[in-house]
């Protein structure tokens, strides 16, 4: 059988996207050839993820493997100077509080 799988990390520094600076980092993954999976020739895996530090998330997310094909994610319309509106973080009116069941404690004791 191959070898074992191999991993690099490629820094992309810092670009802009949909307004806000992001910072890019590549994962790759190579499976030899000749593995478990059967391959004759090496497979390799790459995550491409472009992350926003100010919104801490990441704002694209690119997925390349041979086995699996191409996976896209992008957030578009991304704005933090409209606040949510405030009806998200009421309570509906039928809700009502009930307190919570007194919890027992059951203490054991060995000799």
């Amino acid at each position: 059988m191959g070898g074992s799988r191999s991993s690099t990390k490629t820094d992309f520094g810092v670009k802009v996207i949909a307004g806000y600076s992001v910072h890019g980092i590549q994962q790759s993954t190579t499976i030899p050839a000749n593995s478990a999976l059967g391959n004759t020739a090496p497979i390799t895996k790459t995550i491409q993820v472009w992350r926003s530090s100010d919104l801490r998330l990441p704002l694209l997310t690119v997925i390349s493997d041979p086995l699996g094909g191409t996976t896209t994610s992008q957030y578009e319309n991304v704005s933090i100077s409209i606040p949510p509106d405030s009806s998200l973080f009421t309570v509906p009116a039928e809700y009502k509080t009930i307190p919570a069941p007194q919890s027992r404690i059951i203490a054991s004791q060995t000799n």
